[in-house]
């Protein structure tokens, strides 16, 4: 499936959320947000999703890969970010 998402939402250190949907209206969209706040010695990265329409109980195989392909991401982004520069 491929989508043309519209951004909602760039606001840089703060948040990234866009909304990807088939062109039928009501079908199915996801709307996806990277949300960083900052904490004590460093930013907590909180990612979510949201699935709305039709074919959401059809495609819930695809939204668990995508829910998968996520959580690989967030712990890739984990590692980097804690990654301690060469001395």
């Amino acid at each position: 499936m491929t989508f043309r998402p519209r951004v909602l939402t760039a606001e840089p250190g703060r948040e990234l959320r866009w909304l990807g949907r088939l062109p039928v209206p009501g079908l199915f969209e996801g709307e996806h947000r990277f949300l960083l706040t900052p904490v004590a010695g460093g930013t907590r990265l909180v990612q979510s999703e949201v699935f709305r329409g039709l074919l959401v109980p059809l495609l819930e195989r695809r939204i668990r890969d995508t829910r998968t392909d996520f959580r690989s991401l967030n712990a890739a982004l984990k590692a980097r970010a804690e990654r301690r520069p060469p001395v």
